[in-house]
């Protein structure tokens, strides 16, 4: 009896909400019980839940076919981050030669931080204080500090210098990134045209697991 009063309710509740006309005049709230009971002692309550759930997976099918249907395969014309994950998972990913492409770029972009992050750490290995400190004498001590001093100067002349390659090396990096995911028409880069940088970095995080590079 709970099942069939709750799936009267919830119809009823629907047909209120949905229906213009009201001609089921009787489908109304104040009704719940009687037909409830009546669909039970009429051995009906079979059959209702029969009919429910037919019209469950038919009013999902619509919404599925409605929901494809609604499918954007442009990538220029995507707006949206959802239908953009769905996009690169459904349809990119199946391209395998933009998909080596993607790798080959996440590849090219992982060694050139591996290779700065080795170069800045024998930078400062290079200038670490290794030498002998002077103690006592005022003449050694300020040998010494003349010593540190230059290797101080030295150390911020080529970390400077680093910096400045790095960077310059960043945005060409970057342009040349902007340019091939515009060619390979991935979405909110599709088109060249300006767009949200945090939608683009979304995209970019999304690409990355796709591509499950090690």
């Amino acid at each position: 009896m709970k099942h069939v009063s709750s799936a009267v309710h919830h119809t009823i509740q629907n047909y209120q909400l949905t229906s213009k006309s009201k001609s089921y005049r009787r489908l109304t709230p104040k009704n719940e019980k009687k037909i409830a009971e009546t669909i039970v002692s009429n051995n009906q309550a079979k059959q209702l839940m029969e009919l429910i759930n037919k019209r469950d997976y038919y009013t999902k099918r619509i919404y599925e076919l409605l929901n494809s249907a609604g499918e954007e395969t442009d990538p220029r014309l995507i707006d949206d981050l959802s239908e953009a994950e769905h996009y690169l998972e459904r349809r990119f990913t199946r391209q395998v030669e933009k998909m080596d492409q993607v790798k080959a770029l996440i590849e090219k972009h992982l060694r050139f931080q591996k290779e700065k992050t080795a170069e800045h750490k024998a930078i400062l290995e290079k200038y670490a204080d290794k030498g002998q400190s002077y103690q006592g004498l005022s003449k050694l001590k300020k040998l010494n500090s003349n010593a540190e001093r230059d290797r101080s100067v030295a150390k911020e002349k080529e970390l400077a210098s680093f910096y400045k390659e790095v960077m310059q090396m960043q945005k060409r990096y970057a342009a040349e990134s902007q340019a091939m995911l515009c060619e390979l028409q991935v979405p909110f880069f599709a088109g060249g045209n300006k767009t949200d940088g945090a939608k683009q970095e979304h995209v970019l995080q999304v690409l990355y697991k796709l591509a499950d590079v090690k």
